[in-house]
C-alpha cells in the first residue's frame, strides 16, 4: 500500500484498474450515469489509478459496439470531465486508454460503415478459441452482422487515412488533457 510514481503521476498506492471494456456508455458513446457510479466506486475503494478502457478515438467507424465510450469529438469532454472529477475526488488518478477498432471494429459492420484496415486480410479457418464457443456464444459474437443496415465492407487505408488515425490519437489524448485526464495509454495489440 505504498506509495507508487508513474514518470511525473504520483499514485497514492500501487493499486490500479486495468483497462477493459465497461460496455457502459451512452449510445452515443458520451459518458453514461452508470458508467460515473462504477468508476466513482472503485476510486472510492482505494485504487490509486483506474484506467479506462477502450476509448474510441474514431466512432462509430473505430468501435467495437455502440456503449463503447468514446472521445473522438469535442461533444465527448463534458462526460469524461465529470468522470475525472468524480474518481479524482476521492484521491485515485484517471487515465484513458485510447483505441481505434480497425478490423475490429464491429459498430461499423452494424451501422454499415466499412472496416478500415491497413492491409488485406488472411482467412486462416477458425481459430482454437472460436471452436469452443457454445452456440448461444457464437450467436452472440455474430449480432452484429445480423443487423438490418449490417454490411461487412473492407477498406484498406491508405497512408493519408493511417496518418488521419494517427491525428486522432493525438486529437484524443488533447481531449483528455483538456478534460482533466491524468493520463493516456495508446491500446496497439490485439489485432487493432
Amino acid at each position: 500500500m505504498a506509495p507508487g510514481q508513474i514518470a511525473g503521476l504520483s499514485l497514492r498506492n500501487r493499486i490500479l484498474m486495468a483497462p477493459m471494456g465497461d460496455a457502459l456508455a451512452n449510445s452515443d458513446g458520451t459518458v453514461s450515469d452508470r458508467q460515473l457510479d462504477y468508476y466513482e466506486a472503485r476510486a472510492r475503494g482505494g485504487a490509486a489509478l483506474i484506467i479506462v478502457g477502450s476509448v474510441a478515438v474514431a466512432y462509430p467507424g473505430g468501435a467495437f459496439s455502440a456503449d463503447q465510450t468514446a472521445l473522438h469529438t469535442d461533444e465527448h469532454i463534458a462526460g469524461i470531465a465529470e468522470l475525472a472529477l468524480r474518481v479524482q475526488r476521492h484521491g485515485a488518478r484517471l487515465a484513458l486508454q485510447l483505441t481505434h477498432g480497425g478490423p475490429q471494429s464491429l459498430y461499423a459492420i452494424e451501422t454499415g460503415n466499412p472496416l478500415l484496415m491497413p492491409a488485406p486480410p488472411t482467412y486462416k479457418g477458425p481459430d482454437r478459441i472460436s471452436r469452443t464457443l457454445s452456440p448461444q456464444e457464437q450467436f452472440a459474437m455474430s449480432a452484429p452482422f445480423q443487423q438490418p443496415t449490417s454490411r461487412v465492407d473492407i477498406h484498406i487505408a491508405t497512408e493519408e487515412e493511417l496518418f488521419l488515425a494517427i491525428e486522432a490519437f493525438a486529437a484524443a489524448a488533447e481531449r483528455a488533457k483538456r478534460a482533466g485526464v491524468d493520463g493516456v495509454e495508446i491500446h496497439g495489440g490485439h489485432g487493432y
